[in-house]
């Protein structure tokens, strides 16, 4: 009797089949297995099974040189960026590939890399993910599933409070092959297999016998397609693509990574670092001042490209944080008062040269947006659950909001003259009990005697850029009687501060997604109140907030996360934790013209990926 091989071979993937069928389909739930995954349905994924690359992506981009960029600061002291402790140097997420890899030119799908293959059923309460046979680390040791479980448990126990706020709904991991794991969840939610899919892949032998909150610059093991050539830690830090990346030929990565090297030098001043890109120091320059993008580029000068790329993404939140556990911000209607003597008018015609608009909700130029319209019926009925119980919403809330059709809460209701929200401002402190000092002519509290004083916290690389905001905003403040000051620290110095929560004010960008989910805990739960590292860096711990966040994450389909995240939305601009400023539906990006690239209409969601750029 002869063996038939090719029978032998098929036995074992239909046992092979059976088993994995019995590991992952239970409850009667259909199961999926596929190339791709996204946040809602299958159908949504624009790529189908065997596609060849990104439309977004050139395959035929040409592979040279050195692309040189350039970062603000005072350097870098970790090579690892999944702590708290350490400075990791720009550019660090080119060392390490995810178990999935987004799309730029559609929302919530992602797409096979290190996982071949990924599984999930109807109702999200698994994932599973079968490892890509050629995955390999830069030291050439394969990737396997000890190193998946690795990854996630010292991202969760050791890495920064980002981590755990993802990844705490996760159960268990479960080895189910010698390539496949799955991941069980204690609850159902949608958005869970993709943000396991975003899950960096960390060597597990390079990692057992290192202190992974330590900082350092030991060179790491990594499994991305760039490897550290060179490095001064306060000047630059240069990449090499790793010619023997295992992924350059996936169908996620054709067309990108199409730079040699790739170098990042450092300025400490942000002024500094356009004069060093007019000289031709560094290749392409994102401008975030308007000042500088309309009187400070040669416009004759034909060797570099000014250009507008549009995107459809949420303009997310920049503005004032508020520390909300200091006591002189406890107040909302101090928090209110305050936010309406900011000139944003003024600072748009005089600073920006009308480029901006005014931001008035965390997810402006996007569906998301509560502004524009008042409640919808879905909207208002969310409402009724806070209207009593341990849950509740002011009455103030319901009366304002029932009558105003625009959205727009007060302190941001536009204004002719400013004048008219000083005096606003002044009777909203009067009526909290706030009077005028005799001898100071400065705000106090009648009762306690404490005067209404704070400090503006800036980084010092970007102090060229803010102090010319910050200080006409401090000159309003005086004028009602508020002392605020502007303090500017090194950056080391700054990032300490935010992670230690040592600050009254700050200026930051809260980014926001078309899918919001899970990082909305480290934005604003309670449970990230005070955790170092964490971004909850307005301090807050509120009750309604952190529901809603949860039925944010735990939504079935998108008109019910469009509906819960408008009614957040309200909720985060009611209580005033940030004074927001300004954004632009583009980016501004400057660039010598050396480059190539997929004409930028093709890519809409997220803007351009300078990955995909090559040189001519």
């Amino acid at each position: 009797m002869s063996f038939n091989f090719n029978k032998f071979v098929f036995l074992f993937y239909l046992l092979s089949f059976h088993f994995l069928c019995s590991a992952f389909a239970y409850d009667n739930l259909r199961t999926y297995n596929s190339h791709a995954i996204s946040l809602y349905s299958i159908d949504d994924i624009k790529y189908k099974e065997g596609f060849a690359n990104f439309d977004y992506a050139n395959p035929k981009a040409k592979k040279k040189g050195m692309l040189k960029l350039s970062a603000l600061g005072n350097g870098f002291n970790d090579f690892n960026p999944f702590n708290v402790k350490g400075e990791e140097p720009a550019g660090v997420s080119l060392m390490y590939d995810t178990l999935m890899k987004s799309s730029s030119d559609e929302a919530s799908v992602e797409y096979a890399l290190i996982a071949e293959r990924v599984m999930w059923d109807d109702s999200k309460t698994w994932v599973a993910y079968k490892i890509n046979p050629n995955a390999k680390f830069s030291d050439g040791v394969k990737i396997t599933n000890d190193d998946i479980e690795f990854s996630f448990n010292i991202l969760l126990k050791e890495g920064n409070p980002f981590y755990s706020s993802y990844y705490g709904a996760v159960k268990k991991v479960e080895k189910v092959s010698d390539d496949y794991v799955k991941f069980v969840f204690s609850e159902a939610i949608p958005e869970l297999p993709l943000i396991i899919g975003q899950m960096p892949i960390l060597p597990k032998h390079y990692w057992k016998n290192r202190d992974f909150k330590a900082t350092g610059l030991d060179i790491p093991v990594v499994s991305g397609p760039y490897v550290i050539d060179s490095f001064d830690p306060v000047k630059f830090i240069t990449y090499k693509r790793n010619d023997n990346y295992w992924g350059k030929n996936e169908p996620v990565n054709i067309g990108f990574y199409n730079f040699d090297k790739i170098r990042y030098d450092y300025y400490r001043d942000n002024t500094v670092a356009l004069e060093a890109f007019k000289a031709g120091e560094f290749d392409i320059r994102l401008e975030q001042e308007a000042k500088k993008w309309v009187n400070s580029y040669n416009k004759n000068d034909n060797r570099i490209v000014m250009k507008l790329f549009h995107h459809n993404q949420p303009s997310g939140m920049q503005g004032f944080v508020f520390n909300t556990s200091r006591d002189v911000f406890k107040n909302i209607n101090v928090r209110k008062a305050i936010a309406m003597v900011f000139d944003f008018n003024w600072a748009n015609q005089k600073l920006f040269y009308g480029q901006y608009q005014r931001t008035y909700s965390f997810f402006d130029n996007s569906i998301l947006s509560s502004v524009g319209d008042n409640f919808s019926d879905k909207e208002w009925n969310i409402l009724q659950n806070y209207r009593y119980g341990k849950k509740t919403l002011p009455k103030q809330f319901f009366d304002y909001f029932k009558d105003n059709k625009d959205g727009v809460v007060e302190y941001l209701k536009p204004y002719q003259n400013i004048r008219d929200n000083f005096k606003k401002a002044l009777q909203i402190l009067y009526d909290e009990g706030f009077v005028i000092d005799d001898k100071t002519k400065m705000l106090k509290d009648k009762n306690t005697g404490e005067f209404i004083k704070f400090e503006i916290l800036i980084d010092a690389a970007s102090a060229s850029m803010w102090e010319r905001v910050i200080l006409p905003f401090i000159q309003n403040l005086r004028r009602i009687g508020i002392d605020a000051s502007l303090r500017s620290v090194e950056s080391n110095i700054y990032k300490t501060k935010l992670d230690t929560f040592d600050y009254d004010m700050i200026v930051t960008v809260f980014v926001q997604s078309l899918s919001p989910g899970n990082e909305q805990w480290s934005y604003f739960g309670s449970k990230y109140a005070g955790v170092k590292g964490a971004n909850n860096l307005a301090f807050v711990k509120d009750d309604v907030v952190d529901d809603l966040i949860f039925k944010i994450v735990s939504a079935k389909t998108y008109d019910e996360l469009v509906s819960y995240v408008r009614v957040y939305d309200r909720v985060l601009l009611w209580n005033c934790f940030v004074i927001p400023h300004w954004y632009v539906p583009y980016h501004r990006i400057a660039y010598w013209d050396k480059f190539d690239f997929v004409p930028d209409d093709v890519v809409k969601t997220n803007g351009p990926d300078f990955m995909t750029w090559w040189f001519k």
